[in-house]
């Protein structure tokens, strides 16, 4: 949840408990009740979007984490017996390929770490029977080289997930807008109604529609006495 989407929740449930708390006050004004009522039902809805929001790409960056990083140990193995099977056989160019160190295959992007995959792949397949002399069986070499194939399938699951958020966020800020235009266009005005009998609850709501920090207000936010 970004700081202005932030910023309108607290608003929004500030406005919510002040209008809760004096229901009684403006229960039997129709008018008003019924913008509450959608006011409430967008808040739901906005709620909802929100939470869908935080788990969107959790799992799946989890899932991706963990599997980079059981990747990337596995890599290291192979890309140390490459390097070293290239200085004993003076195969210079195979040596620099795998002169990589841990914390450079951790700041690879998972975009970045598919090229990385490609290239010691073929390094293997070219030189993975000659490895066991450095504790790489071809058991392992074949799994190793099986997950780097499905790598490409992470990358689609990552990117999917992202999009799926992308929607999220675009209903969240479609909900949010619906939700200012009912204070704005609805109960804002209609506050005035109560503000000869009860001025305590019309300033209360007033302060609770401008409790936003400056640099976050918008023209929908603050009513006007």
């Amino acid at each position: 949840m970004n700081k202005t989407t932030l910023n309108k929740r607290s608003m929004f449930g500030s406005v919510h408990t002040v209008l809760e708390e004096n229901q009684t006050i403006w229960i039997s004004v129709p008018a008003f009740a019924t913008a509450v009522q959608q006011f409430e039902s967008k808040l739901s809805v906005l709620d909802t979007k929100l939470s869908e929001q935080s788990v969107a790409t959790t799992g799946v960056t989890l899932e991706k984490q963990e599997s980079m990083r059981e990747l990337f140990d596995e890599m290291l193995l192979v890309h140390q017996a490459l390097y070293l099977l290239g200085k004993d056989s003076e195969n210079m160019g195979l040596r620099e390929r795998n002169k990589v160190s841990k914390s450079k295959l951790g700041r690879l992007t998972i975009g970045k770490a598919k090229v990385h995959a490609a290239d010691l792949k073929n390094d293997l397949l070219a030189h993975g029977s000659s490895l066991e002399t450095y504790g790489i069986t071809p058991a392992f070499t074949t799994a190793l080289i099986a997950k780097m194939d499905e790598l490409p399938e992470l990358v689609e699951s990552t990117r999917m997930a992202l999009l799926r958020r992308k929607g999220i966020t675009q209903a969240i800020e479609e909900v949010q807008a619906k939700i200012s235009e009912i204070l704005r266009d609805r109960i804002d005005r209609l506050i005035k109604v109560f503000k000869k009998d009860h001025p305590d609850f019309v300033l209360i709501y007033q302060h609770a529609r401008t409790a936003l920090p400056h640099s976050s207000r918008d023209r929908d936010n603050g009513t006007t006495a």
